[in-house]
């Protein structure tokens, strides 16, 4: 599952550290020849990461990495939240880390409380199916699976609660400023930040199991982002200065307490908290849909999740649905 295989795995967590290794070291470590180090040097390319040579010398990443581990995630956690994680998945690559879930469900699995984080993803996706750009090791690539068993009707809101919890998580590593913007993203200074995406399996009316995926902008730095079509910032474009394990920690942290009580307290007991961080609130905005848009003064949202407008004639209406979705109005 992880695209990688142990050997070049373990190349990376050698060479994650930035410094100079020998070929003849790291031939030794990995239990192979200095001719298989070269051709295993040659792949690290294939996900985006730049070797540097120095003949005599040897080679080195041109940046080190900043690695996912376990201790370095559950370290950070309460004790009395991580026995209430049934499986922590770490992975190298993955297609994404929401189709891992999905995959697993639909080959009948009954999964619950479980989590994945990986390096990169090969086909990350946002909402509406557009692609989430992934860089190797640079951001949060993290889903989580959990079991509901009121179906959809217990999840109303879910997306905006989690927005709140991410939100609150960013706080407590000093990540102040964020907004969220009706329905599932984060910014800062009205640059894109982070996102969610929210996908369901099982029954709609009884037994479901939603998986939440976050993906945050943690180290990406501007020569990396290309192939994004929008503003977009990162913690570290922001002076953050953390960890993405650290970042991982703490959306756990935020994220399982309210997983645990969520078909109790429902999205009302996330509503002011959400309005409080809602981006352009008292702005005139446009909401576009597939062959119509409509323009009005941003409210908030309802005790469901539903955006409220401010039409011209003075109207309040609720607007709810994925094919939504908002930009300023130019």
């Amino acid at each position: 599952m992880s695209g990688l295989s142990s050997t070049l795995e373990a190349l990376i967590n050698l060479l994650a550290d930035g410094r100079w290794h020998s070929g003849e070291d790291l031939g030794a470590a990995l239990g192979i020849s200095r001719a298989a180090v070269s051709k295993q040097l040659k792949q690290l390319s294939s996900i985006g990461l730049e070797v540097e040579r120095v003949q005599g010398t040897g080679y080195r990443l041109v940046s080190p990495l900043d690695l996912y581990t376990r201790e370095g995630i559950f370290s950070r956690i309460p004790a009395s939240l991580v026995k209430n994680v049934a499986e922590l998945h770490l992975f190298s690559v993955v297609e994404s880390t929401n189709t891992f879930f999905m995959d697993k469900l639909s080959n009948g699995e009954r999964i619950h409380a479980e989590l994945c984080l990986a390096e990169q993803q090969r086909s990350g996706r946002g909402r509406r199916g557009r692609e989430w750009h992934s860089p190797f090791a640079q951001n949060i690539y993290f889903s989580v699976a959990w079991h509901f068993d009121g179906g959809v009707s217990a999840i109303e809101g879910l997306s905006l609660a989690i927005g709140v919890a991410v939100s609150r998580a960013l706080e407590t590593l000093g990540v102040t400023g964020v907004e969220l913007k009706w329905p599932n993203d984060l910014l800062v200074n009205d640059k894109k930040l982070g996102g969610i995406l929210i996908e369901l399996g099982g029954d709609a009316v009884s037994d479901c199991v939603a998986v939440i995926g976050v993906g945050l902008n943690v180290h990406m730095q501007h020569d990396q982002s290309d192939a994004l079509d929008q503003p977009w910032t990162s913690l570290a474009n922001l002076g953050a200065k953390v960890t993405k394990n650290a970042v991982a920690a703490a959306f756990i942290t935020e994220l399982l307490p309210l997983l645990e009580t969520y078909q109790d307290r429902r999205f009302l007991s996330y509503l002011d908290a959400w309005n409080r961080r809602c981006a352009y609130k008292g702005s005139q905005v446009r909401l576009l849909a597939a062959d119509h848009h409509v323009d009005g003064d941003l409210i908030g949202v309802d005790q469901s999740g539903a955006l409220l407008l401010k039409l011209s004639g003075g109207q309040e209406k609720a607007f709810v649905g994925g094919e939504l979705s908002m930009r300023k109005r130019p």
